[in-house]
């Protein structure tokens, strides 16, 4: 039902606002993005909480609008320094409201990757969990590392229940070597981080995947992200409906608390701050330095 509503969903129209939006984590600035809503499902989505049933997809017709706010955006900044999204170049999200390989909206992704290697310096960026190395083009001359991809992982058997459409955990895995071998340059989004009972077992079954699966060019360029769940009582009442078995892992009210955002959302609910997420925290740093010791983390929430 709810991923029917989806197929009937997508529209075109003209998207307003066109500046990009300061981040700091992901990437330096959020792009006016060319597509809201997703042809996936995954039950933890942000986006899906201010839509329509089904979170359905909208494409705007504007991209050419978007991408010339973009360049202005870009050319008034002053020369990079380095932080922890970039040492050298100023990195725009091309994807925060959608996934940006699906198929309705990977030509547009192209179009947007073009763009950047033609009218600027500063690097795109987008997570994604769609495998798929065919599914970019090879990067030659200048443009090789002038993209990032954030492949999107979480432990196999926890992803079938709370992604519902995306690509198997091990494809994607994989994808990362097929892009890095392509000229792009991958990190790993371990976003969300869903506290089940057995989650340190199965992050660390993930982390040795990964090392084993990893080529040593991949290796040696990739970085992590870490967002522990976030999710909202809207959200849950929906999910209750289409994928209760979701609900049961990512409602945890014993220790969740509500929490205002900076986008608004009101009573969103994370892990308690004190007593639940500071352990969580250096849990899963721990995790990741024992497993893979070469992954430094960018930044972890």
């Amino acid at each position: 039902m709810y991923q029917a509503a989806k197929k009937r969903g997508r529209s075109d129209r003209v998207r307003k606002g066109l500046a990009p939006k300061p981040n700091g984590r992901s990437a330096d600035f959020i792009m006016a993005g060319f597509a809201t809503g997703c042809q996936l499902a995954c039950g933890y989505c942000y986006v899906a909480r201010h839509r329509a049933f089904g979170n359905p997809l909208e494409t705007y017709s504007n991209l050419d609008a978007i991408l010339a706010a973009t360049k202005r955006h870009w050319q008034r900044l002053p020369t990079k320094e380095p932080n922890q999204v970039d040492p050298k170049y100023w990195v725009y999200d091309i994807g925060e409201n959608t996934d940006c390989l699906t198929p309705a909206v990977r030509p547009l992704t192209l179009r947007t990757l073009d763009y950047f290697f033609a009218e600027t310096q500063a690097k795109p960026t987008f997570a994604t969990k769609v495998a798929g190395g065919a599914l970019l083009p090879e990067l030659t001359g200048p443009e090789r590392g002038m993209a990032r991809v954030r492949a999107s992982l979480m432990p196999a058997a926890l992803a079938r229940v709370v992604e519902a459409g995306t690509s198997p955990v091990p494809a994607r895995i994989a994808a990362v070597n097929e892009w890095v071998a392509r000229g792009y340059e991958v990190h790993l989004n371990f976003s969300p981080v869903v506290a089940t009972p057995t989650w340190e077992a199965d992050y660390a079954a993930l982390f040795g995947q990964i090392d084993r699966t990893l080529t040593a060019e991949a290796k040696a360029q990739v970085k992590a992200e870490v967002i522990f769940l976030t999710h909202h009582p809207r959200a849950h009442e929906l999910n209750l409906s289409w994928n209760p078995e979701a609900e049961a892992v990512l409602w945890d009210p014993a220790r969740q608390e509500g929490k205002t955002t900076h986008r608004g959302d009101g009573d969103v609910v994370r892990y308690r701050a004190f007593g639940v997420k500071n352990r969580l925290v250096e849990t899963f740093r721990r995790l990741l330095a024992d497993h893979l010791r070469y992954c430094p983390i960018r930044y972890i929430f």
